[in-house]
C-alpha cells in the first residue's frame, strides 16, 4: 500500500512529506518485525526457530532490495529530484539550505 501511495503522486501532491516520509514509513512498518526477527536469531536456544528466523531476515531483506529499487519509486524520487515545478523547487532549495 505504501508503494502504491508513492508510485500514485503526481505533479499536484508530489512533495517532500508525501514521498520521503512514506518511505520512512515503510522502514517503521518492518523495523519491529525485523528486531523479532533478529532476537529470536541471536537469542532462542531452539535452532530450528533460529534457522526460521534467519531465513525471516534473509526474506526481509530481499523484499527491502526490491523496494528500494523499484523502477516506480526511483522514477518518483528522481522526479521530485529534477522537478522545475515551482513549489516543488522552493521545498527543495529550502530543504537543501538545512
Amino acid at each position: 500500500d505504501l508503494v502504491a501511495k508513492i508510485t500514485a503522486l503526481d505533479d499536484k501532491t508530489l512533495c517532500f512529506a508525501a514521498l520521503f516520509t512514506t518511505l520512512d514509513d515503510v522502514e517503521y512498518t518492518i523495523a519491529p518485525v525485523k528486531s523479532r526477527l533478529e532476537f529470536f536469531y541471536e537469542a532462542h536456544p531452539n535452532s530450528d526457530v533460529q534457522g526460521a528466523s534467519d531465513a525471516g531476515i534473509s526474506q526481509l531483506k530481499q523484499w527491502k532490495t526490491k523496494l528500494f529499487t523499484n523502477d516506480a519509486v526511483f522514477k518518483q524520487i528522481k522526479k521530485y529530484q529534477e522537478s522545475t515545478n515551482a513549489r516543488i523547487k522552493t521545498e527543495r532549495d529550502a530543504l537543501n539550505a538545512l
